[in-house]
């Protein structure tokens, strides 16, 4: 069988960014992506960015984690909560939250399928671990982020509501983080399945 010309392959690479791309960024104009809960909100944004990590490597998992927190920021900019407070008191390191986390989260669930799949006791799981990590590193990096760059700030110290920092922390991890594991493990992997039988994954 002979290979794709090397054009053709990056062309249908490419293509395959964009439209991904495109679909987080509508998930994130049509609130689609985003569950609020409070001053937090569930988001389900890692399911794409995950899916291109699996389809097409770390670096595109890290384009589209990179778009993720773009467009996290900027819907941050006309919605009240939490990362809109954050904003009022240090845009630069607000974007940073949005961003940083995003696109770390999106290169090492590119890693992290491309090992599992070529282990031959992991291969099965590699799909929903990839979609299960995608959303557990989301949350464990921006809460990490979020500690480091604002965790001494006025705001942050009156959502903790005098409890010690690492139960404040568990307290974020459950509200947002297990309901966010496991609804981008059952869509995400329900999702990359069809794709599969498809012959588009």
């Amino acid at each position: 069988m002979s290979e794709q010309p090397i054009s053709t392959t990056r062309a249908s690479y490419l293509t395959q960014l964009a439209l991904l791309a495109a679909l987080v960024v509508v998930m994130t104009v049509t609130s689609l992506g985003y569950l609020p809960i409070g001053p937090l909100a569930i988001t389900l944004m890692m399911v794409p960015v995950a899916l291109g990590a699996i389809k097409l490597g770390p670096l595109a998992g890290g384009v589209l984690g990179t778009v993720f927190g773009l467009t996290s920021f900027t819907r941050s900019l006309f919605i009240p909560g939490l990362i809109n407070s954050l904003i009022g008191i240090d845009p630069v390191a607000a974007f940073a939250l949005c961003v940083v986390p995003r696109l770390a989260m999106g290169v090492c669930v590119g890693y992290i399928y491309r090992v599992l799949k070529d282990s031959e006791w992991a291969q099965k799981l590699a799909l929903p671990a990839s979609f299960f990590s995608s959303a557990a590193l989301n949350t464990v990096f921006f809460v990490t982020v979020l500690m480091v760059l604002f965790g001494r700030s006025e705001f942050i110290v009156a959502m903790q509501d005098g409890l010690p920092v690492l139960e404040f922390i568990t307290a974020l991890v459950a509200i947002n983080g297990f309901a966010e594991m496991i609804a981008a493990t059952v869509l995400g992997t329900t999702l990359a399945l069809v794709l599969k039988r498809a012959k588009l994954l």
